[in-house]
């Protein structure tokens, strides 16, 4: 397993980690203290993904990993829907594709670990 696992953890590691950049990014070009709020807060959610898949070995701990699987599947609901506000909370066309490309690579990988 360890095999297998260790590719996808580090992928998706790498994903979260593009997309909390963009998150960031977009947050600070939000103008709507609200919106800010709002991507802060998610931010802050995929940061805790973050800390769970530098963690090391999840497979050797089965409890963990299902447990950053339903987390994961919970941030990954939030995003979809981030993914189809974006364009609204940012003005900057360029933020918002990389915000929208940076929830798919995320979304994409945390479905390969998570499968």
């Amino acid at each position: 397993m360890a095999a297998t696992v260790q590719p996808l953890q580090a992928a998706t590691r790498d994903q979260y980690q593009i997309l909390h950049n963009a998150i960031s990014q977009a947050r600070e070009a939000c103008t709507d203290d609200s919106r800010r709020d709002d991507l802060r807060q998610m931010a802050e959610e995929i940061q805790a993904v973050l800390t769970s898949l530098n963690e090391g070995e999840l497979q050797s701990r089965t409890a963990d990993f299902q447990a950053l699987g339903n987390k994961v599947k919970a941030i990954n609901s939030e995003l979809q829907t981030l993914k189809a506000e974006i364009n609204k909370i940012v003005d900057d066309v360029a933020i918002a594709t990389q915000v929208t490309d940076a929830i798919n690579g995320a979304l994409s990988a945390s479905i390969k670990l998570f499968a």
